[in-house]
């Protein structure tokens, strides 16, 4: 071959010529950094009600994706509950972002819930909370895994931001609400889930830091 041969650079691509090959694509960050609760409950968090309790814990037991998943667990029975799922975002998600946010859940009781995001007006995630509801809320089948979706806009003086559910009706006493595959990112184009374990087809992930305790991208390769 001569190297002006297109034959020529064909093979050379085949047998990895760093110099033909494009750099990776950033296609998304997924901002939830214990996105299917491999390192337990880390990042999980209620927000209680005056008339009921919701306790953080995972399972084991028909995870979605990984070895285990998050279980908040009904101590007594109540509506308005609220429980969010990773560590306040301080850096990422700020006022006037557009956002994409997934989950999935899965409940030993049929009920009704709700996306929803926290939002504060200090960096911190301890002043001034704000949320920003899904607006319609969602009837989960008993023992379903059912994937749930919201985009939006943080609104204005907002510096910090966490993903979370609403339940909406009654929950009774010992009802389990498992949830999995946590997806929190800028942008509210829809994305598969992806973390640095989990890739959808077609495409590369990684941890940006240390596995199931950190953000992670998903790319295309070039």
């Amino acid at each position: 071959f001569k190297p002006s041969d297109a034959n020529y650079i064909e093979w050379q691509m085949k047998t990895g010529n760093p110099l033909l090959h494009q750099q990776d694509i950033t296609v998304a960050i997924n901002l939830a950094t214990n996105p299917s609760f491999e390192t337990g409950t880390t990042g999980m968090a209620t927000q209680t009600a005056s008339s009921g309790t919701l306790t953080a814990g995972v399972t084991t037991s028909t995870p979605d994706v990984g070895s285990q998943s998050g279980r908040f667990t009904c101590s007594v029975a109540t509506t308005a509950l609220s429980a969010y799922f990773t560590n306040p975002l301080t850096t990422a998600l700020v006022a006037t972002n557009l956002f994409y946010y997934s989950i999935r859940v899965r409940s030993t009781q049929t009920l009704s819930l709700r996306l929803r995001v926290a939002t504060w007006t200090d960096a911190g995630g301890t002043a001034g909370l704000v949320n920003v509801d899904a607006g319609a809320d969602t009837v989960l089948v008993a023992n379903t895994w059912t994937t749930l979706t919201m985009t939006g806009t943080m609104g204005a003086g907002v510096l910090s931001s966490r993903p979370g559910l609403r339940v909406t009706t009654n929950i009774s006493v010992a009802t389990t609400l498992d949830i999995d595959s946590v997806l929190f990112k800028v942008g509210s184009d829809a994305v598969s889930y992806f973390s640095g374990a989990t890739t959808p087809v077609g495409y590369s992930s990684e941890w940006l830091a240390a596995p199931n305790a950190s953000t992670s991208r998903l790319f295309s390769e070039g």
